[in-house]
């Protein structure tokens, strides 16, 4: 857990602007806040990167947000003003919890598109073989953490956190993915594979030329943006 997890510093505090909480059955309190999608526009559940908190993406969500979109973006326990430790079920527990606030709150699941970056894809990838969402979204994903965290091409190790190959496997939703050409930390092997395993009828690939793990948003400018907009309204009932 300590190879997968790497929790900054808090970048905000309990004043940040439309911060909530959410419990999960273990009583962790999940830091979140929800930006509404105007009417008839879907919502991305969003789960963030590793070295990073939910503040830290909010330009992501403000520009998604500026042309419509909803997206209720949470902290991992232990990141941000969420508190407990972080690991794959803790995770898998706060998304839950975020997706049950979204449902339970008039918000169809057919209009939710379960996004995740990174680190994020693990939870992202387990909601969605649970759940039936409008699509899923996938931004420099891994086959399995363990095939990342200790650069091994196979999952030989007991015991792999968030093993999104074999998920995705048994997966039919609308599915697109997008990863940088040039990322050293999450290799586009990774996403080209997840791609080629998924057996949906719907899906999409897009490869940013020259982008890194770390710079995926600069270098396609509002590239990113336009793609999840296009891939969400697309999808969403």
């Amino acid at each position: 857990d300590r190879l997968i997890f790497l929790p900054p510093a808090s970048s905000y505090t309990a004043s940040y602007p439309g911060l909530d909480y959410l419990k999960t059955p273990e009583g962790e309190s999940i830091a979140f806040v929800h930006l509404r999608a105007a009417e008839g526009m879907p919502t991305l559940l969003y789960s963030h990167g590793n070295a990073e908190d939910l503040a830290q993406s909010s330009p992501l969500y403000e520009e998604l947000h500026a042309r419509g979109l909803g997206v209720l973006a949470y902290d991992y326990p232990g990141y941000g003003q969420s508190v407990g430790t972080p690991n794959e079920k803790s995770c898998e527990r706060a998304i839950q919890a975020a997706w049950k606030h979204l449902t339970s709150t008039g918000i169809s699941a057919s209009s939710i598109v379960i996004t995740g970056r990174s680190v994020g894809s693990g939870p992202a990838v387990w909601l969605a073989s649970r759940t039936d969402p409008a699509g899923l979204a996938l931004i420099s994903p891994f086959r399995s953490a363990f095939t990342t965290a200790i650069s091994t091409p196979f999952s030989i190790f007991p015991g792999d956190r968030f093993p999104n190959m074999s998920r995705i496997r048994s997966m039919n939703h609308p599915l697109l993915i997008i990863h940088g050409e040039d990322d050293n930390v999450i290799p586009v092997s990774h996403g080209r594979k997840l791609f080629a395993a998924s057996p949906s009828t719907e899906k999409e690939l897009n490869v940013i030329p020259k982008a890194s793990h770390t710079n995926l948003f600069a270098a396609a400018g509002v590239g990113v943006v336009t793609l999840l907009e296009t891939f969400a309204k697309r999808v969403s009932k």
